[in-house]
């Protein structure tokens, strides 16, 4: 029996079990990443509307002292 072949099939495994756990952390990572990022984007957006809303009442209330 001819046991050559083994450290190439062992190689080939290790490096197809390799980039699976490599890639499998990578899309954990992304996910992540991304639901940061949607969060991120809600405070974002609810910022803004506090902002405009603030904007708004102040200018009504400059335009009236214009008045």
């Amino acid at each position: 029996m001819d046991f050559s072949f083994l450290p190439v099939y062992a190689l080939l495994l290790f490096v197809v079990v390799g980039f699976g756990s490599l890639f499998g952390f990578l899309r954990i990572f992304w996910k992540d990443i991304k639901s940061e990022f949607k969060e991120l984007k809600l405070e974002l957006k609810s910022e803004i509307q506090k902002v405009r809303s603030e904007a708004k009442t102040e200018n009504q209330s400059l335009r009236t002292e214009m008045v």
